[in-house]
């Protein structure tokens, strides 16, 4: 039996490890969307159409908020990965605040 249940246990790990990776991935890949959401909203300021810039950087804020609660939630990230993004948010929150 013992070694059935440490097999189960290195099954789970393994599992637990992949969905890190994977939700990291992911994050990772939404802080580019908001990234690019904030270049539109500059764009649109730019070019004088305030109602499409507020569109972006409404969207682009959203997205940092969800990004933060996701990190605040996910017990299984580690703590270096969770302040890696924590910082990539405020970096981006800092952009986002220039523009308008």
């Amino acid at each position: 039996m013992k070694f059935r249940d440490h097999t189960l246990l290195l099954d789970q790990n393994v599992l637990r490890d992949q969905t890190a990776r994977a939700i990291t991935e992911n994050l990772e890949t939404d802080l580019g969307v908001i990234a690019t959401f904030i270049e539109i909203a500059a764009n649109r300021f730019n070019s004088g159409n305030r109602e499409l810039g507020e569109r972006a950087k409404g969207a682009a804020e959203k997205g940092i908020a969800t990004i933060r609660h996701s990190i605040a939630t996910f017990d299984f990230l580690s703590v270096g990965v969770k302040e890696r993004i924590a910082k990539q948010c405020d970096e981006l929150k800092t952009r986002l605040d220039r523009i308008g």
